[in-house]
């Protein structure tokens, strides 16, 4: 598992990666944290499922497997831009970092819920 997990970090940090650029850039634009968050979260699953499933878990499809990545993901989607927003929310108005912080807990909440989601009923060969 411990093989397993670091290879689920690796992908992370390439998603992470995909999901935080987005994100900048959407705000850039003007886009409102709810929108850049749901849109930069959807560009990072889709490269996470890809990698997950080529790279960590070394699997081929399943019949049901895209049906429960988008169920984990899913979950995944509404824990990440609550986590976000409620932090947006708490923090006073134009403190520095303010999304960055509401970023990093959002996506730790996701890290957790998409590797065991992933581990146990993704990708369980």
């Amino acid at each position: 598992m411990k093989h397993v997990f670091s290879k689920y970090l690796t992908v992370g940090v390439f998603s992470f990666s995909i999901d935080f650029g987005v994100y900048i850039f959407a705000l850039a634009l003007g886009a409102m944290p709810v929108f850049a968050k749901f849109t930069s979260f959807l560009c990072g699953m889709i490269l996470s499922f890809i990698l997950n499933k080529r790279f960590t878990f070394k699997v081929s499809e399943s019949r049901y497997g895209k049906i429960k990545f988008s169920f984990i993901y899913g979950l995944s989607l509404v824990a990440n831009v609550g986590v976000n927003t409620v932090i947006i929310v708490v923090y006073p108005a134009g403190v520095t970092g303010s999304y960055f912080v509401a970023f990093l807990l959002a996506s730790m909440v996701s890290i957790l819920i998409n590797f065991f989601g992933m581990k146990k009923l993704v990708f369980n060969n």
